[in-house]
């Protein structure tokens, strides 16, 4: 067995057959990454036969004042880790490498399942479980970041929520979305919501929501150039995709105004009625809401519209492929049109595209592992759970340090890093 470099365009083919597949590891992911200084590294792992046998995208980034690198495999290696004998040898031959290039430290993450849990993040009792992969990286002297961490103190989220879609069409996706949810999203013609994939000189469009969101919610969002260089890194594959939801007001009061005559008319025959059977009164009541609904709502969008462009967005998603499966990388809305539930029709859309691409997987990405209804951080499963699917527990962070001195030194500087980035912001 042989570790040998490659380039980078020969890398997504190449290991376009191995587990642990993932966007993470790709060569489009790279590029992204060369904007924030990492430098990477295209490697294989070939047997006697010249066959592929695992493979890894890495990144390394110098310490400052230091000719010291941090390694880093984001959600890699790619490779077989129920095989051990053939991991114990990758990672033997890996960190060699790593050492000849000055590495202090190699940080993975891989893209593996831990065990299997259900939509209500309860263990399945079927008997799989990769405790015999962790128990093997300890051994080979990796450090569990945060162990079995509930929350993000990660670089990566440790816990994701995903659908299947394999085999199903999306009828038979839909049937399983929670009640609200199909509800809701069959809402979209009536409120005039369409969504589509933005073009490269729409993406203010995008970053507009993002900075909306991240105001809200209390985060940071990014600067608009990263959106414009994760779209040029990783856009002419069609890894990467931008999609909006966006209303047409004037039609959308159009339609108010057709129903509200429907419901009105509706009325009017009913309360001619001569008889008038408790029956016939439960009716005129019903639809006295539905009227008095439509006319409530009707003034608030034409609020929105006296304000608003006619054709405005609503709420917009990241979305990447790779591989089987498509992911939700990013999403935000705008608070203030919540009335239209945006965010469950993009998402279904997104879902419906994704069958109809073929994907096995629909990826809604992080959530909290901490399941508790008190939970603040609940809010996000929930809104996934809504789809159907399942709790996705990956192994999580591992950690080898070659170099403990250097260590120390990244540590140190990293603390003053975001202490000074605290104070900025």
């Amino acid at each position: 067995m042989r570790l040998i470099n490659i380039s980078e365009d020969q890398f997504n083919q190449k290991t376009s057959h191995l587990p642990c597949l993932n966007w993470h590891e790709t060569k489009e992911w790279a590029k992204l990454k060369s904007h924030t200084g990492w430098h990477s590294h295209f490697l294989l792992y070939i047997n006697d036969n010249d066959e592929v046998t695992a493979g890894v995208m890495l990144l390394d980034k110098n310490i400052p004042m230091s000719k010291k690198k941090l390694f880093y495999a984001p959600r890699g290696p790619l490779i077989d880790f129920d095989n051990l004998e053939l991991l114990k040898a990758f990672h033997n031959d890996l960190i060699k490498y790593i050492k000849t290039n000055d590495g202090f430290e190699l940080l993975i993450d891989p893209y593996l399942e831990y065990q299997h849990r259900d939509m209500n993040g309860d263990i399945i009792n079927d008997g799989f479980s990769r405790q015999d992969v962790v128990d093997t990286l300890i051994k080979l002297g990796y450090h569990h970041n945060n162990g079995f961490n509930l929350y993000n103190e990660n670089l990566q989220p440790r816990w994701l929520y995903r659908l299947s879609l394999k085999g199903r069409t999306f009828d038979e996706i839909f049937k399983k979305f929670k009640a609200e949810n199909r509800r809701l999203y069959k809402k979209k013609d009536f409120y005039a919501i369409t969504v589509r994939e933005l073009k490269r000189n729409e993406i203010n469009k995008y970053k507009n929501v993002m900075a909306h969101t991240a105001s809200r919610r209390g985060f940071i969002d990014r600067p608009s150039k990263y959106y414009e260089d994760m779209y040029d890194a990783m856009h002419e594959s069609r890894m990467l995709r931008y999609f909006v939801a966006e209303i047409n007001f004037e039609k959308a009061i159009s339609n108010f105004n057709e129903d509200i005559n429907k419901s009105l008319a509706k009325l009017e025959r009913l309360r001619s009625r001569s008889n008038q059977n408790t029956k016939t009164q439960n009716e005129i009541r019903e639809e006295e809401i539905r009227y008095k609904s439509l006319l409530k709502n009707l003034e608030i969008i034409k609020g929105y519209a006296a304000k608003s462009d006619n054709i405005t967005v609503l709420s917009g998603i990241t979305l990447l492929n790779y591989g089987n499966e498509a992911v939700m990388l990013l999403a935000g809305n705008y608070e203030d049109y919540e009335l239209f539930s945006s965010s469950v029709i993009l998402v279904s859309e997104l879902i419906k595209i994704s069958v109809e691409e073929g994907q096995d997987y629909y990826n809604f990405y992080g959530i909290t592992g901490d399941f508790d209804e008190s939970n603040p951080l609940n809010g996000l499963y929930t809104f996934k759970k809504g789809f159907g699917g399942e709790v996705m527990e990956l192994i999580g962070e591992f950690e080898y340090v070659i170099d403990p001195l250097s260590k120390s030194f990244y540590e140190m500087g990293l603390k003053v890093y975001n202490l000074l980035k605290k104070i900025r912001h």
